[in-house]
């Protein structure tokens, strides 16, 4: 009796034990791939993003030169920097959220992979 007790509780230790290789494999180099891969979409998205906020800044900046090319009274004058710093407020929250959108892709596009796999 305590032989075919012993025989029941082995079958399954041994058959988890033969096929665990193959449950548990991994494709190493397939996840490097697809971590580089997404490590080269994060430093493209930060590149554009950078890109955009250089663009902005310099146009903000022509404005504000070409603006001040122009006689203003006190009052226009500060209209100018109110509006120029809302706007300058405004393109930060926007590559804010791109910034943020970004990186929201990239997580749920790796944990996509990992559940896939």
């Amino acid at each position: 009796m305590k032989l075919t007790k012993a025989a029941i509780l082995a079958v399954p230790f041994v058959g988890f034990l033969l096929t665990a290789p193959v449950s548990f494999a991994h494709d190493w180099d397939a996840h490097e791939d697809v971590h580089e891969d997404l490590n080269a979409q994060h430093e493209a998205g930060h590149e554009n993003l950078n890109a955009q906020e250089q663009q902005t800044h310099e146009t903000l900046d022509a404005a504000h030169a070409e603006a001040h090319e122009h006689w203003m009274t006190p009052r226009q004058h500060r209209r100018l920097h109110r509006r120029l710093r809302e706007a300058h407020e405004r393109a930060h929250e926007y590559e804010n959220a791109e910034h943020e959108n970004l990186h929201q892709g990239l997580n749920e596009e790796h944990e996509n992979y990992h559940d896939w796999r």
